[in-house]
């Protein structure tokens, strides 16, 4: 616990709630990572100064630490210090599981093989001098999926280049549904206007909001896990988060109508689009935002 205190910012050292639980949820996620993965050799100090370093700004560090995908989290770290064994392991069972979630039909499908190469670099090899990527991951959430999050985005970033002409905003429309003509005019029409409208909208929630979404969207956390940090019913935190689409798609609605002075019906049509993604622009678009202490 010493080690792991050292290791959080000095402003959160002071008044640790039951140090004695804390402790043993080190202990336990120590064990977790150990007994997962036998064979990798990562000094458990360093690993409980790791998970210090991406704890989230909570009151109960005990409770923090006890929700952590441990397992994932220590092969995390002996992958960020170039354990050899990690990184095959790393390799094996994560990057090889990359691509076989995508559709047959889906855009980056054919390519999967290529996304898993440069996704190996960019995770695991270290860029300018500073750790590897694959540092950053939290434990937060599964690391099956913040590594299928970051081959997607390599994989957009791929299409982007092979077509100069395309947008950022195409990916809005990636998975156009149905043949409606008149659907397929106002993705086309209002690509670049529906995506602004939905950043601005996304960066004007509160911390607390952008912070939940963040956890169940992209960290891949449970209502009742982010429940436990926020010290409230999983229940709640599902009705933090349908609030938040509300709000989401009514203010986008309203962005749009008073920039593109639409009827009503082509309106819903373009909030239909956003309806039927949003929980893909979540994962995608929203930022990690600190809550005031």
């Amino acid at each position: 616990m010493a080690r792991f205190l050292a290791s959080l910012a000095p402003e959160r050292r002071g008044g640790v709630v039951a140090p004695a639980e804390l402790e043993a949820a080190l202990v336990a996620a120590v064990q977790a990572g150990q007994e997962a993965w036998p064979e990798v050799a990562l000094d458990p100090l360093e690993f409980v100064a790791h998970l210090a370093a991406g704890m989230p700004d909570v009151p109960d560090l005990a409770v923090a630490v006890a929700e952590i995908h441990a397992a994932d989290l220590y092969l995390a770290c002996a992958c960020a210090r170039g354990e050899p064994r990690a990184l095959a392991g790393f390799d094996e069972q994560f990057l090889a599981a990359v691509g076989r979630s995508w559709r047959p039909r889906h855009p980056l499908a054919d390519f999967a093989d290529e996304v898993r190469q440069l996704l190996r670099v960019r995770l695991l090899v270290s860029d300018g001098g500073g750790p590897p990527r694959i540092a950053g991951y939290s434990g937060r959430g599964p690391l099956i999926a913040w590594v299928r999050m970051a081959a997607t985005r390599l994989g957009l970033d791929l299409r982007r280049r092979e077509r100069p002409g395309a947008r950022d905003e195409d990916e809005l429309t990636l998975e156009a549904r149905g043949d409606d003509p008149e659907l397929e005019y106002l993705k086309t029409r209002y690509a670049a206007e529906l995506n602004e409208a939905l950043h601005t909208t996304l960066a004007a929630l509160s911390a607390r909001t952008a912070n939940v979404l963040r956890l169940h969207y992209q960290e891949g956390m449970t209502v009742d896990a982010i429940g436990t940090m926020y010290r409230v019913s999983g229940r709640t935190v599902q009705r933090w988060l349908a609030e938040a689409r509300r709000t989401i798609l009514d203010e986008t609605r309203r962005l749009l109508s008073e920039r593109l002075g639409l009827t009503d019906s082509r309106l819903d049509s373009l909030i239909g689009l956003v309806r039927s993604r949003l929980d893909i622009s979540l994962s995608q678009y929203l930022l990690p935002r600190s809550e005031p202490s």
